[in-house]
C-alpha cells in the first residue's frame, strides 16, 4: 500500500512535470500568449465543475487515474488548475526570463522535493512532514533557474520557491494549493532582492 502510494505520487509529478515543461518551451519560444494561457485556465474551470457532474469520455478517466481521492469529487484537477493559474500570474506579472525561471522551480523543484517527501514519508514511515526534502528541490531548482536569471538569482529564487513549499498555507481554513504559490514566491523574492540592494 504505502509502494502504491509512492508510485502514484510518481505518476501524477510526471505530468505535472509534462505540464510544467509545455508552457516553458511554450513561453521560451514565444509560442503561447497570456490570453491563451488563460483560457487554457477557464477549461480547465469548466471541465473541473463538469466532471463533478457528469462522465466525460477521456477526461473522467484521467481524473480517476491522476487525481488524488479527496479531490476526485470535490476539486477534480486541482493541482493543475492552479498550476495554469501560478503560471498565467507569473507570466503576466514578472519579465519573461524571471518567469521561465520561476516556472523551472514550480515544475521541477517541486516535483523532486514531494517526491523525496513521499518516500520517506511512505516508505521509511516517517511521522511528521520533514525538511530535506526541500534541499534536493532546491538544488535541482536552482541550477535550472541560474540558466535563465545567473546564479545569485537563481540562488535567491530557488530559495523564495522552496521556502513557500514547505510551508503551510491557509486561507479561511483552506488550504491554497503550492502550485499557486511558489512561483509567485520564487518571482517576488528577486523583486524584493533587487529593490534592497539596488540591483
Amino acid at each position: 500500500m504505502k509502494l502504491e502510494k509512492t508510485l502514484f505520487e510518481a505518476k501524477r509529478k510526471l505530468l505535472h512535470t509534462i505540464a510544467g515543461l509545455f508552457f516553458m518551451m511554450a513561453i521560451y519560444f514565444d509560442m503561447i500568449t497570456g490570453f491563451q494561457i488563460f483560457l487554457i485556465l477557464v477549461l480547465g474551470v469548466v471541465l473541473s465543475f463538469l466532471v463533478r457532474r457528469y462522465r466525460i469520455p477521456l477526461i473522467s478517466k484521467l481524473v480517476e487515474s491522476f487525481e488524488r481521492k479527496e479531490y476526485i469529487k470535490t476539486f477534480p484537477g486541482k493541482g493543475a488548475i492552479f498550476l495554469v493559474f501560478g503560471i498565467l500570474l507569473t507570466y503576466e506579472l514578472f519579465e519573461k526570463n524571471l518567469a521561465l525561471a520561476s516556472i523551472w522551480i514550480i515544475t521541477f523543484g517541486d516535483a523532486i522535493t514531494s517526491l523525496v517527501r513521499t518516500y520517506y514519508l511512505e516508505i521509511k514511515r516517517l511521522k511528521k512532514k520533514i525538511w530535506f526534502p526541500s534541499i534536493f528541490g532546491f538544488l535541482v531548482s536552482w541550477a535550472g533557474a541560474s540558466l535563465f536569471i545567473g546564479p545569485f538569482f537563481g540562488f535567491v529564487a530557488s530559495l523564495g520557491g522552496m521556502v513557500a513549499e514547505y510551508l503551510d498555507w491557509e486561507v479561511n481554513k483552506n488550504s491554497v494549493d503550492d502550485n499557486f504559490i511558489i512561483p509567485l514566491a520564487a518571482a517576488t523574492s528577486v523583486i524584493i532582492v533587487r529593490k534592497i540592494f539596488n540591483l
